[in-house]
């Protein structure tokens, strides 16, 4: 038989220290009654208490409280990300493609725009996420407007490049971030970027494709580089006097 552990001063039992002598409390039961030791104890988590030596002694006993509450938050824990502003982009993916009551939902779920299975569940996602370089600046983009939300259609991107991925969205000039300025010109703007006024449509369109095309390329929707802009014959550039192409290229 192993020996019986004692309740001296610097005894540990789980958590639990012993960090004085035990005093005699008198217990009036229902049935009996009786004198019964109490130890006080010091637990790692840093709450002092006094326990019974007997419970102390069986093991009943290994902690404040606080064992047994790691043990329930840790059992009913899912994956404690809740709250992070990674699982809101997550839930509100969810809801503007699968709840009509969502102000968004018209965008997206009711153009026939879903999420797929893997995703439904947030620990997929999370994984994903992480492996493709998530960063709190960052927006969850998809690489093709009418495509579905999955691992092969999502990217992370900046606000200023998810601007650029947008559905395409006229203007009363008939074009992409081109508007009526004045009776004779035409103002090329992006992502709230002035590339300058023109005297012709053709010319303030021709601009602005040409800067997306050399900063943003990689995150531009097709769709906003119309065939029918770029097999125009190209007019002159005029910015009310001389055009300096090189200080557009570098805004």
């Amino acid at each position: 038989m192993g020996k019986r552990k004692e309740c001296f001063i610097g005894a540990k039992f789980g958590r639990l220290t012993v960090v004085g002598d035990a005093k005699l409390i008198f217990r009036c039961g229902a049935t009996q009654s009786q004198y019964l030791r109490a130890v006080p104890v010091c637990c790692d988590c840093g709450v002092a208490k006094e326990v019974w030596e007997h419970h102390l002694l069986a093991g009943r006993v290994k902690s404040c409280g606080c064992l047994r509450r790691e043990a329930s938050a840790k059992r009913f824990t899912t994956h404690g990300q809740r709250g992070t502003r990674l699982y809101s982009t997550w839930a509100n993916m969810i809801a503007r493609c699968e709840r009509p009551s969502v102000s968004s939902y018209k965008y997206y779920g009711a153009r026939g725009i879903g999420v797929c299975s893997a995703w439904h569940v947030f620990q997929a996602f999370y994984v994903w996420a992480i492996r493709h370089g998530y960063q709190d600046d960052l927006l969850l983009d998809r690489k093709k407007n009418d495509g579905g939300y999955c691992p092969s259609n999502c990217r992370w991107a900046t606000a200023l490049q998810q601007s650029l991925h947008r559905r395409l969205s006229l203007s009363k000039s008939g074009y992409i971030g081109v508007h009526k300025c004045s009776r004779n010109r035409y103002r090329s703007v992006i992502c709230n970027k002035h590339l300058g006024c023109f005297v012709d449509s053709f010319s303030a369109v021709w601009v602005r494709d040409t800067y997306v095309k050399c900063n943003y390329d990689k995150y531009a929707t097709l769709n906003n580089l119309k065939d029918r802009r770029l097999c125009k014959k190209r007019v002159t550039v005029d910015r009310r006097g001389t055009f300096d192409w090189e200080k557009v290229l570098n805004k």
